[in-house]
């Protein structure tokens, strides 16, 4: 008997499981993406592949426990965030599975085939370079690339599987809502009116967008949207001295640097529209501060409407001492004459800024299991960021991976 699969989200997670789920022949998989196939990937500079049509959600805005409201880019499309991030693959995740009582992780994460490589030094920006060369402990990044080029989640599993017979990709296809008969998951239904039927349904649509989709598709879990974590931080805006710029097309991150729950992370070149401009980002990988996701109150059965996305505060002391220290630390690295030869000057941004880690909107053990069921229903999990108990103490792009991959194995093996 085979198994029906629909999964909802063709980013970072999704590609993973429509690859590792479609490798048993027992299993089909129809993989739904609401934005287009793989475009924009090819440049070095991901700011580039911000800038290709539609491989951003339109409209986002969220706050930070107050009335004012930001842009929040998340990606969209085949490859999600993973093709239009810096595919930073960043440890420290490891210690946290642990804590959070995981088994499999480590075979999970041996199972990646995301491609990891160090930043070559002759691919080095000016930032880059100069933070290298001013403190100790300033590392060159590993990036998910491949012969120099960036590797989304879309090259590196969903390229290989979309061949196969039990695989089925329709991208450009938004979801309005998960159909279920009491609590069975049955299909979907997509905003154009076309219902889907399946024997399981996954949500892979990320931290943002999973929770609101079970939230308008009516699922009763206590918890959903709940809980949602970004690492807070700066960005502190250089301006380069005219012979340090960088090509705005070449690469954007190449070194960083970790003291603690600190990290500093280098930005050559803030692409086109920004020439001679480059900056440094300081992030709070640990952090006390929780949001909410929810829908909007005027349109929540709209699947066109933006969700509503709340932060929350960065107002626990800890963090506010520990963020105000990160910005410290990178005013002296500043100060050295590495810096001195590349920069004229810097200024150090309001608010929140720089990264898009979003996490934990519906936490295991509160909103699923550990295997990612949807905990009161049967058929219906969820594989996506939105599931770490705790945002991980790194970047999401390898969590996410060595997420989707326990959790395929785990469904193939049960």
């Amino acid at each position: 008997m085979v198994t029906s699969w629909i999964i909802v989200g063709g980013g970072t997670a999704g590609c993973v499981l429509a690859n590792r789920l479609s490798s048993d022949d027992r299993h089909h998989v129809t993989l739904v993406e609401a934005g287009p196939d793989r475009i924009g990937e090819s440049s070095a500079s991901y700011l580039d592949a911000l800038q290709a049509p539609g491989r951003l959600w339109s409209g986002l805005m969220v706050s930070d426990g107050d009335l004012t409201t930001r842009p929040y880019p998340q990606g969209r499309g085949l490859g999600g965030s993973s093709a239009v991030n810096g595919t930073v693959l960043s440890g420290g995740e490891l210690d946290q599975y642990r804590r959070w009582g995981w088994s499999g992780w480590a075979a999970a994460r041996g199972r990646s085939q995301i491609p990891a490589q160090t930043v070559p030094i002759a691919e080095l920006g000016p930032v880059d370079r100069a933070l290298l060369g001013s403190v100790r402990g300033g590392v060159r990044a590993v990036l998910s690339r491949r012969a120099g080029a960036r590797v989304s989640s879309a090259a590196a599993y969903l390229d290989a599987a979309r061949h196969r017979s039990n695989v089925e990709v329709v991208t450009d296809t938004l979801v309005d809502r998960v159909v279920t008969d009491g609590r069975v998951a049955t299909g979907i239904l997509t905003a154009a009116g076309d219902r889907l039927h399946a024997d399981r349904v996954v949500c892979a649509a990320g931290a943002i967008y999973t929770p609101a989709l079970l939230l308008r598709s009516g699922i009763a879990v206590d918890g959903i949207g709940v809980g949602l974590a970004d690492h807070p931080s700066r960005v502190v805006e250089l301006a380069l001295q005219p012979d340090a710029a960088a090509d705005p097309h070449s690469l954007v991150t190449g070194a960083a640097l970790r003291r603690g729950a600190i990290e500093i992370v280098t930005m050559n070149h803030l692409g086109t529209d920004r020439p001679g401009s480059a900056a440094l980002l300081v992030g709070l990988l640990q952090t006390h501060r929780r949001g909410r996701v929810g829908l909007d109150p005027d349109r929540p059965d709209d699947p066109l409407a933006p969700p509503v996305v709340d932060f929350g505060p960065n107002a626990h002391p800890d963090d506010v001492r520990r963020l105000a220290d990160g910005v410290a630390l990178a005013q002296r690295v500043l100060a050295s004459p590495s810096f001195a030869r590349v920069i004229d000057g810097f200024s150090v941004g309001r608010g929140d800024g720089g990264y898009a880690h979003a996490s934990s909107s519906c936490p295991m053990g509160t909103v699923v299991d550990r295997r990612g069921a949807v905990i009161g229903y049967e058929g219906l999990s969820v594989a996506d960021a939105s599931v770490f108990p705790e945002i991980p103490a790194s970047g999401t792009y390898l969590p996410v991976i060595v997420l989707a991959e326990r959790l395929a194995h785990l469904w193939l093996t049960r």
